[in-house]
């Protein structure tokens, strides 16, 4: 299940975007924007995981 929320003609979600690029029948299209969004994801990943180690966890037992 995916929850996104849209204006009509005016915004789209990436979700929304890869569901309607597939049931058009453009799967490149949709594999391309998947692509990009689990390169993206993998960067935040790999960013937040230096930060923290840079940083240090803060934790108080």
């Amino acid at each position: 299940m995916v929850i996104a929320g849209n204006i009509p003609f005016e915004t789209l979600t990436a979700p929304v975007y890869v569901f309607g690029e597939i049931e058009s029948g453009a799967p490149r299209a949709a594999a391309a924007v998947s692509t990009v969004l689990l390169v993206f994801a993998l960067a935040l990943y790999v960013g937040a995981t230096w930060i923290e180690r840079k940083v240090g966890a803060r934790h108080e037992s």
